[in-house]
């Protein structure tokens, strides 16, 4: 199944601005020393939204998860990168309640195993910052819930995986080092 409506997809030139290629938003500079690394620009946003958007218009759902807010989406697959290149990326979309147009909301990866020298446990959550060799491996930072960097740590495709929709949060102190 894919997008419901994928056509007429709401990506906020906020969203883009002022988070996803915003080195300085203390949640998105992650997300947007990655972005930034594939060629997508700030003054060029809406390069960025139409990529978006054919990416919820070519690949099918993963995930639709029903919310107070409305139904969520979760799409897997490449995104077409102005340098050419294709990143894999996970974008959630959710249809607000009372609308009919998919409104772009964000992505993230879970840890399949323990990587101890970063202080990280399998089912830390975090950002991909950067993908190497068409996704054989990965930079993905990880964070407190107040948003300080604990690692950024450098992992193989099989060391992560995308969340699904059986997924919880869970809170874990961090030890001291």
């Amino acid at each position: 199944m894919r997008l419901p409506y994928a056509h007429i997809a709401i990506v906020d030139r906020e969203k883009i601005d002022e988070y996803l290629l915003n080195l300085r938003h203390r949640y998105g500079a992650s997300k947007a020393r990655f972005f930034l690394e594939f060629g997508f620009q700030m003054d060029e946003w809406e390069v960025f939204a139409e990529a978006l958007r054919e990416h919820a218009q070519r690949h099918e759902i993963s995930v639709v998860r029903q919310t107070r807010w409305g139904p969520r989406y979760e799409i897997d697959g490449e995104l077409k990168a102005p340098d050419g290149r294709r990143p894999r990326i996970r974008a959630v979309w959710q249809v607000d309640v009372g609308q009919i147009a998919p409104r772009l909301i964000t992505d993230i990866v879970v840890l399949t195993e323990d990587v101890p020298e970063a202080g990280l446990t399998a089912g830390d959550v975090g950002t991909v910052v950067h993908i190497h060799n068409n996704g054989e491996g990965y930079e993905v930072e990880f964070m407190t819930l107040t948003g300080q960097t604990i690692a950024v740590a450098s992992l193989l495709a099989p060391q992560v995986r995308p969340v699904s929709r059986h997924d919880i949060s869970h809170v874990r102190e961090l030890q001291p080092a």
